[in-house]
């Protein structure tokens, strides 16, 4: 995921839409590093973003809700967050980052369709 931010964090993306993370276990680490990209706009038009069942733990989902609430991914109007390790009152704080520009915020329900 260090990586993945990196190449975010370098201009890849810009252009994103729909960015699907879930299922790759990279813990708070990688939370931080997409916190940290995510906070020098490298998602500024991404709509949806998926971070499901990557075993992040509280202080991962802090750091994305502080990020959040600074201002970071302003176009983002649905994430998904479910199967975490952080509790339970910590994703429900993350969620309620996107507060008045949601569509859907949910930990639980299947992704929106992808854009045409």
């Amino acid at each position: 995921m260090i990586a993945i931010a990196a190449a975010l964090g370098a201009g890849a993306g810009k252009k994103l839409y729909t960015l699907r993370l879930d299922s790759n276990r990279w813990g708070d680490a990688g939370a931080i590093a997409l916190a940290a990209a995510a906070l020098n706009k490298a998602l500024p038009v991404c709509e949806h973003l998926g971070l499901a069942l990557n075993r992040i733990s509280d202080r991962g989902v802090e750091v994305l809700t502080d990020v959040l609430a600074r201002g970071a991914l302003p176009a983002c109007r649905w994430s998904w967050i479910r199967g975490n390790m952080a509790r339970v009152e910590l994703q429900e704080m993350y969620l309620s980052a996107f507060k008045g520009r949601r569509d859907e915020v949910s930990r639980c329900c299947p992704p929106p369709p992808l854009p045409p």
